[in-house]
């Protein structure tokens, strides 16, 4: 079966194979010593603003330089930083998934709020929430990103944040005020507000960003109808949210989606939950996707860390653990890169160097929701880009960038699982080999 070629796959890789032309594309440099210790999980801090804040960083055994870093927050119940400790919340199987999968998972904790019980949370967009502190925890949340990242000598592009509740209320604030940080975010069972504060919480991101939103439609105190957040005593101190379905339909505004018509995948593993867990896909270059939890309350979804039915948090769904499917989805928004003599090149030079050569256009068509690539940009005459799950076919291209003509992508690269896999391209007399590693992001 033959395909046009997607040309920024077959730039990226000439630059890899045309000799001098891979040294001059920019890398980033590997620390020379850890940054933070390897194999364990330790507390740290950091100072903001004069304010001495807290953070706890688990590095996977045997990972120096990791392939992204996953910023979890905690929400506003009173857990904040134990949400690490493993089999206490459902947050803390991210350090799980990172061991088997080499990212660095960092849990910064909030400050106290202002109210008797003085719970550990976050200050989000919401004007009206009384009890929160006075403290910028986006500006926090900024340095820390920052400061993680230049650690590792690692791009925006593989910094990721996640959260739950009051956590995932931060995320969208994150996201609305430094899109620039981050490579894509999720949420579980936290909401937009219906007064939002002035600035960047008003008028959303500076970009689109792929965005995965988790919400239960059983879930009273983060109202998947919308209403006031966690409203026990009755006088609604903590601000009112828009409704689950109002946030996807803002993020799907923002991401351009709002005509893409999505696919559907329903997960319905167990019975000892309210009902299944329906997965929504927008594809597009920043994609939106949706997960609608059938009579869940507000407790995050797993299958490991298991919580019982109360009156206040409801029915946990059981289908699905809430780590590993943000995981799946922020990984599917790695960068591309090869490893060629042990020196790593990013994919997003190479498109920034070509769009500088062409006239970007939107492919005409899109690759498939579960396909580890995405059809984000095409160049040239030649601008359609062909994906389908688990794997990438790319056909002969009569013409490319680099003055190459009879260059050719000879196999196919990446798959679902995305171990390594090899690609050769031909270049004239020229040939090589190199492994393809992670996707396009």
């Amino acid at each position: 079966m033959r395909y046009p070629c997607a040309v920024f796959l077959l730039v990226f890789l000439t630059a890899a194979c045309a000799g001098g032309a891979a040294s001059s594309v920019p890398t980033d440099p590997p620390p020379t010593t850890p940054p933070y210790p390897v194999g364990q999980m330790t507390d740290q801090t950091l100072v903001v603003g004069g304010v001495t804040r807290q953070f706890r960083v688990h590095v996977p055994a045997g990972t120096t330089t990791p392939k992204a870093v996953v910023f979890v927050l905690h929400g506003g119940g009173g857990e904040g930083l134990d949400v690490s400790v493993l089999g206490q919340h459902a947050l803390s199987v991210f350090r799980t998934v990172a061991d088997r999968e080499g990212f660095v998972v960092v849990y910064p904790a909030g400050l106290p709020a202002n109210d008797a019980q003085r719970l550990v949370g976050w200050v989000d967009c919401r004007a009206d929430n009384t009890v929160a502190s006075a403290a910028d925890d986006i500006g926090f949340l900024a340095a820390l990103v920052e400061r993680v990242r230049t650690a590792y000598g690692l791009t925006s592009a593989r910094m990721f944040m996640t959260g739950g509740s009051n956590g995932a209320q931060m995320t969208h604030a994150f996201a609305f005020n430094r899109a620039d940080l981050v490579g894509a975010v999720a949420t579980g069972s936290g909401s937009l507000p219906v007064t939002p504060k002035t600035g960047g919480c008003a008028t959303g991101p500076s970009r689109p960003l792929p965005i995965m939103i988790l919400h239960g439609s059983g879930d009273t105190q983060m109202p998947w109808g919308g209403g006031c957040v966690a409203d026990i005593g009755g006088n609604c101190n903590r601000g009112r949210v828009i409704s689950a379905e109002a946030t996807r339909d803002r993020w799907l505004q923002i991401n351009g989606l709002g005509g893409v018509t999505p696919t559907t995948t329903v997960v319905d593993s167990s019975a000892a939950d309210a009902g299944p867990a329906s997965r929504f896909d927008y594809p597009g270059a920043a994609p939106v996707r949706w997960w609608r939890l059938d009579g869940a309350g507000h407790t995050a979804p797993s299958r490991t860390v298991l919580s019982p039915p109360n009156p206040v948090t409801g029915i946990q769904n059981r289908d699905i653990e809430f780590a590993e499917i943000v995981w799946a989805f922020f990984k599917a928004r790695l960068p591309l890169t090869i490893e060629r003599g042990g020196r790593a090149i990013r994919i997003s030079a190479e498109i920034r160097r070509a769009t500088a050569r062409g006239t970007p256009r939107q492919p005409a068509c899109s690759a498939a929701p579960d396909g580890p690539f995405r059809c984000n940009l095409c160049v040239g005459a030649r601008r359609t880009c062909v994906a389908a799950v688990g794997r990438i076919w790319v056909a002969r291209c009569a013409r490319i960038l680099f003055r190459s003509p009879a260059a050719e992508l000879r196999r196919y690269a990446g798959r679902a699982d995305e171990k390594r896999s090899w690609a050769s391209i031909s270049l004239g007399r020229r040939a090589c080999r190199a492994p393809l590693i992670g996707v396009l992001g």
